[in-house]
């Protein structure tokens, strides 16, 4: 369990969470950022385009052993494309998402029905929501128009019909943290 900081950046999944300090699972020491090129490093520093970092006691970034579980340089634990679209981070928020998946919490989130990384989802179920209305198309539609063949697209897009898709289906039944 290492520790993490959201900084701004166009990154869609993490909009409301910038300038949270956040405990999240690491499985293993992988997916340290490496850039051979050090004008493409310095192109995703200028453009925030490294929007988690992993963080010390103190919530200051950190390449030190064992907060930063990999030794990625200023800390990089996520890179995200310019538009914000595409997020890929080493540390796992979906094992973390929920108050009982964490190791401690604060006894100020006793009240809360979720721990803070369901924000995460929250934005990527809106993201998709709008993506998806917008086009006049379900989910399962979306994901058919984009190629994805299977059987589990297949059953996904007979599942969720457009009305569906744009309706009450998508509320969380968690409240938002």
């Amino acid at each position: 369990f290492s520790s993490v900081k959201v900084l701004p950046s166009p990154a869609v999944l993490l909009k409301g969470m910038e300038g949270s300090s956040l405990g999240v699972w690491v499985a293993h020491g992988e997916g340290r950022a490496h850039f051979p090129d050090a004008a493409i490093f310095q192109r995703v520093q200028q453009a925030n385009l490294a929007p988690l970092r992993y963080v010390d006691d103190k919530a200051e970034v950190t390449e030190a052993y064992p907060f930063n579980p990999n030794g990625s340089p200023l800390g990089i634990a996520a890179l995200c494309s310019e538009d914000g679209r595409h997020l890929a981070m080493m540390p796992h928020p979906e094992r973390c998402f929920m108050k009982w998946q964490w190791p401690w919490a604060p006894p100020a989130w006793k009240d809360h029905a979720a721990a803070p990384w369901l924000k995460l989802f929250q934005n990527a179920q809106a993201f998709a929501k709008k993506a998806t209305c917008d086009a006049g198309l379900g989910l399962g539609g979306l994901l058919l128009k984009r190629g994805r063949r299977g059987e589990a697209c297949d059953a996904l897009a007979t599942a969720l019909k457009a009305d569906e898709a744009c309706g009450e289906a998508w509320t969380l039944r968690a409240a938002a943290f």
